[in-house]
């Protein structure tokens, strides 16, 4: 409450009495006490903790109706302690479409307020790992059994590490090979999976995995998921932020309290989102792949331009597009002549 932080608790830890068979709680014996567990602990911090998720990446096929067990009693002990509590139905792991029918199927329909989704696309960039069509997917699932509840996306990310780090970190283990991408492609990936994310109008929230990584810069790690921080352990006890800690905060502050307005035609391979503040109007600018330009006749109307990270961009008649998104505000009467420009503007391949 003090820093006015929104908190979301994740319990995924149960009381070893609870614990029934293949790792799965609360067992037979136990549901009464694990809801009662469970109003215990959202009474110590009601009007304090709002939103309880209820668990995390549970494997549908070893749980099958025991999750049903589980969400109902979690639902219930969190309510009796603040009817103004929210329930946020964990994400999955896998083919998320499949494991949400099971719980739809299962029952579970009216024991969550919200629904959670853990969309990965690592180590491939949102648009080509398909994440739009992952939602999509969910919310067809909730469509058929006529459930119009919000979405928070609460978990996505990219393993980011420094480059020299790469080809080494690669050659220890699969899963490394598989996962690792550079800071740089993880900063590109949380920004543009922002910027997707709210051309969406059921999507309320997206929660960034993680902030404070386990791995330093320099630590040869076997846990591939432990350089998915924005932080990084540096020299000297010291902590340093990496180009996702820039670019998330930056898109948060471009498009804070901003309404979409749709998508600029444009090249299939360059993405142009309108967002509008207040007087000003946002236009959120990438290309798939690097190395592109983009040449409008009249520029004047943009008033300034700004970095994947935040820092100032020059504006001139050709303007530089690549896989890192580009801000370019304007006052929102100005916003349909600039919309204008970019359907009509030059686009050339660099290099």
């Amino acid at each position: 409450l003090k820093h006015h932080l929104d908190q979301l608790v994740v319990l995924t830890s149960p009381p070893a009495w609870s614990v029934g068979e293949r790792s799965t709680w609360p067992n037979d014996q136990s549901v009464a006490a694990f809801e009662e567990f469970m109003f215990q602990i959202a009474s110590k911090y009601k009007g304090r903790i709002r939103h309880w998720q209820a668990g995390n990446e549970p494997n549908m096929a070893v749980w099958r109706e025991r999750f049903t067990a589980f969400l109902k009693a979690y639902y219930r002990g969190v309510k009796r302690a603040d009817p103004e509590n929210k329930v946020v139905l964990c994400g999955f792991a896998g083919v998320e479409h499949l494991h949400l029918d099971a719980v739809y199927r299962l029952g579970g329909k009216d024991y969550f307020d919200v629904l959670g989704a853990h969309p990965y696309t690592r180590p491939a960039m949102p648009e080509q790992g398909g994440y739009l069509d992952r939602i999509r997917s969910i919310r067809d699932v909730m469509r058929k059994y006529g459930d119009r509840k919000p979405l928070w996306v609460d978990e996505v990310g990219w393993n980011g590490v420094e480059p020299s780090m790469l080809d080494y970190l690669r050659a220890k283990s699969p899963a490394h090979r598989e996962y690792l991408v550079s800071e740089e492609d993880q900063a590109r990936g949380l920004v543009r999976v922002y910027l997707l994310s709210a051309t969406v109008p059921w999507i309320e929230r997206v929660y960034f995995f993680h902030l404070h990584q386990e791995a330093a810069y320099t630590d040869v790690a076997d846990n591939v998921d432990h350089y998915m921080g924005l932080f990084t352990p540096w020299l000297d006890g010291q902590v340093r932020p990496k180009d996702a800690f820039f670019a998330v905060k930056t898109v948060i502050r471009m498009l804070s309290q901003s309404a979409y307005k749709g998508r600029i035609e444009t090249p299939s391979d360059v993405w142009c989102l309108h967002f509008e503040r207040g007087g000003e109007a946002t236009f959120a600018l990438w290309s798939l792949q690097d190395g592109m330009a983009m040449t409008i006749k009249d520029p004047s109307m943009i008033e300034n331009a700004t970095s994947m990270v935040g820092t100032p961009v020059l504006v001139k008649d050709r303007l530089a597009v690549s896989g890192r998104p580009l801000y370019l505000k304007t006052r929102a009467g100005e916003a349909e002549r600039l919309k204008q420009q970019i359907r009509e503007a030059q686009w050339k391949k660099e290099g």
